[in-house]
């Protein structure tokens, strides 16, 4: 039976894949505050693209350097790489 983080973390990625971003960000911010690279990686891809908020390619990259740092598979150093470098 999942927790209520765990049901409040899914929720926040299923708004994600919904595309409901304002729903995503109130329900993921928190997740991605204490370490969880799925809801980081989701943040970075919010703010990198101004999804449900102003566009922030600095909380973005500090985002996505979160999940590559616990090595989030969907994040990889060459994608952080290239967000650095503007490629």
């Amino acid at each position: 039976m999942l927790d209520e983080q765990q049901m409040a973390l899914a929720s926040g990625i299923a708004a994600f894949e919904s595309k409901q971003f304002s729903r995503a960000l109130q329900l993921l911010t928190p997740h991605a505050q204490i370490g969880n690279p799925d809801a980081q990686h989701r943040l970075a891809v919010m703010y990198q693209n101004g999804l449900g908020l102003v566009r922030n390619e600095a909380s973005a990259y500090r985002w996505m350097k979160c999940a590559a740092d616990q090595d989030h598979g969907p994040v990889s150093y060459t994608h952080l790489r290239a967000h650095e470098t503007g490629r």
